[in-house]
């Protein structure tokens, strides 16, 4: 199998969304997947350094709620299709 990068406008996360935003403490963020997909969740600080990675798996189609911890963050997000090697 191997993942290939897909356009922001692609039909697989269909939704994403962070709660409460803004947020004086934890914050948990949402998004549904359209179909099984490779995805990738981080969470950075202010400077750019990596706080914690709470996504990096294959997941099925669905919706998926993470809690996002507290403080002043930046949310990176891939989320790649899965298709069959050739």
């Amino acid at each position: 199998m191997k993942t290939d990068a897909l356009p922001i406008d692609a039909p697989l996360a269909a939704a994403l969304n962070i709660f409460p935003n803004p947020s004086s403490g934890s914050s948990t963020i949402a998004f549904h997947l359209d179909r099984e997909a490779s995805v990738s969740l981080s969470v950075y600080d202010q400077a750019g350094r990596l706080v914690t990675i709470l996504v990096n798996t294959k997941l099925a189609a669905g919706d998926y709620y993470k809690e996002a911890g507290e403080g002043i963050v930046i949310f990176y997000i891939n989320i790649s299709k899965i298709s069959e090697a050739m």
